[in-house]
């Protein structure tokens, strides 16, 4: 299982996972906030970018987690055309809503989605398993 923690940047290789011997999920370290050296910082992009651009794996859709109360940083606008270059299927999983206001959350996710175009966004909650019939359907449909 992959180690998971509060803490950003504790993904440090690429996690495979069989799900229902019928696809795999892969988890892929993150490209933005890590607490790492430079050098650190280089291999996990080295990484990533191996396996979107590079490798021979052939992605059905990659899933960009975004955090909604952030919003969409640079970094993300930075992969995002790199993935649209490569014509990659991206779709924008806007998570941590559930620490959105209510007063917020229309704004928050109307600023990603204009930052991020065409792309479909599906507004997530990992803590509060919001959004997961939303992912499955557009992944599986």
């Amino acid at each position: 299982m992959a180690i998971t923690s509060a803490t950003p940047g504790r993904t440090q290789e690429i996690n495979l996972f069989l799900i229902n011997n019928n696809f795999y999920l892969i988890d892929l370290p993150g490209y933005g906030f890590v607490r790492h050296s430079m050098k650190a910082r280089e291999r996990l992009q080295k990484l990533i970018d191996w396996y979107l651009f590079e490798s021979e794996y052939e992605q059905k859709a990659v899933v960009m987690v975004v955090d909604a109360v952030v919003g969409i940083t640079d970094s993300d606008l930075d992969m995002l055309v790199e993935l649209e270059g490569s014509e990659k299927n991206v779709i924008i999983l806007a998570n941590k809503i559930d620490k959105l206001k209510n007063s917020e959350y229309k704004k928050k996710l109307q600023e990603i989605q204009y930052k991020v175009g065409d792309h479909k966004v599906i507004p997530f909650s990992a803590k509060k398993k919001t959004g997961v019939g939303l992912l499955v359907n557009e992944l599986f449909n």
